[in-house]
């Protein structure tokens, strides 16, 4: 593993800060309490450990009240929350065509049980963002519950114009769920000005933070019907409590993989998180480059302004999973190929039938790194199979 040159950041970003594996070990040699179970000092100190996490996620992701942020394993718990705890038999949705499967399958599951409404929205081509004007044209047909958006696809790269979207929801009634997996920790977010009703964010890629990590940011006032039921408040009560965040966090917290996301987070900003930005888009522009000396299918927008730091593309002759196993075991590089969860994007862009390969680069990655796959890939079009 010492010989690799790792490409895969969006997948999971890797390595994490040095901060945050000390605050995990920190945790668990030191504090260990179960926050909300006890009432010693272990757990008492666990309980403002989870605090001071929430309210870091609330301060680098622009929401106002910390408790608006809620703890779950990852964003696919939250994306499914949102959807199974908002949604009933015969409302409308309008779906973004690239959507992960963590919003396209619980969808199509209510639409199958529920008599759930789908219309799904693509954008012009796999080289632009989504038209809120098209938006605005859907939504005048008939009302309307949820609007969902990848704010930055996994697959193409696209970043969506997420204020204008939600801002074109909110004059017809809409709501708006944001996957927020790709840009949260990576481009500066501002959910409560946006007008974002629901946020899913994930602790693992862009914030630094270790894998069982993530959550979701509610709207003032937008309560939802929770998934999932357990301890926590008055224990003689019937149901769970109705305040946030305790509503929607069932169950013993991942304590210790919050030290670890705070301190992922603290890296963040203490690095400037424009800086961090500025950097990742130069490394970014390059990944386009070398897409195009080789002559390969670049998947997305090229300016990598208007993209998340991640290239998906093709090599001809190649398949994709082979191309992958090949840029590892002649260079070490790893990557990642197929459909990438989001088998949407490959309709939108002509995809489908062979998937793609991405390399995704995070705030550790060098231009030495990029030459190492800009080497590969040129010696895989050589040596095409």
């Amino acid at each position: 593993m010492k010989d690799t040159v790792y490409l895969d950041n969006s997948a999971t970003s890797w390595p994490k800060p040095p901060g945050v594996a000390r605050a995990m070990a920190a945790f668990m040699e030191e504090c260990g309490g179960s926050a909300g179970r006890s009432s010693h000092r272990r757990a008492i100190e666990a309980g403002l450990e989870i605090y001071r996490a929430r309210e870091a996620v609330a301060e680098l992701l622009g929401v106002e009240k910390p408790n608006r942020v809620i703890f779950g394993h990852n964003a696919t718990w939250a994306l499914n929350q949102v959807i199974g705890g908002l949604l009933r038999p015969g409302d409308r949705v309008i779906a973004d065509r690239s959507s992960h499967n963590s919003v396209r399958r619980p969808l199509l599951a209510l639409k199958r049980d529920a008599g759930l409404r789908i219309d799904w929205w693509a954008p012009p081509s796999a080289a632009e963002p989504l038209d809120p004007a098209e938006l605005d044209d859907l939504l005048s047909k008939e009302p309307t519950r949820l609007v969902t958006v990848c704010h930055i696809s996994n697959v193409l790269g696209t970043i969506e114009p997420l204020a204008e979207i939600c801002a074109t929801a909110h004059r017809h009634g809409a709501l708006v769920l944001a996957d927020c997996a790709q840009s949260a920790g990576s481009l500066p977010l501002e959910l409560d000005a946006w007008g974002v009703d629901f946020a899913a964010f994930t602790g693992h890629k862009g914030l630094l933070g270790p894998q069982g990590t993530g959550g979701l940011v509610i709207g003032p006032d937008l309560p939802l019907e929770p998934l999932m039921r357990g301890g926590g408040g008055d224990s003689r009560a019937e149901d769970v409590p109705s305040e946030l965040p305790e509503a929607l966090e069932a169950g013993t917290y991942n304590a210790v993989g919050l030290a670890g996301l705070r301190a992922g987070i603290a890296w963040i900003r203490e690095q400037g998180l424009d800086a961090l930005l500025k950097r990742k888009r130069r490394l970014t522009r390059r990944l386009c480059e070398i897409v195009d000396e080789a002559d390969a299918e670049l998947l997305g927008p090229r300016d990598p302004a208007l993209r998340g730091a991640l290239v998906s593309f093709n090599l001809p002759g190649w398949e994709a999973n082979q191309l992958a196993a090949a840029l590892e075991e002649s260079h070490g590089v790893q990557t990642r190929s197929g459909l990438h969860c989001a088998p949407g994007a490959h309709h939108v862009a002509l995809t489908m039938d062979r998937g793609a390969v991405r390399a995704s680069v995070g705030p550790f990655n060098t231009e030495e790194d990029l030459e190492v796959l800009a080497r590969a890939v040129a010696a895989a079009r050589r040596e095409t199979p």
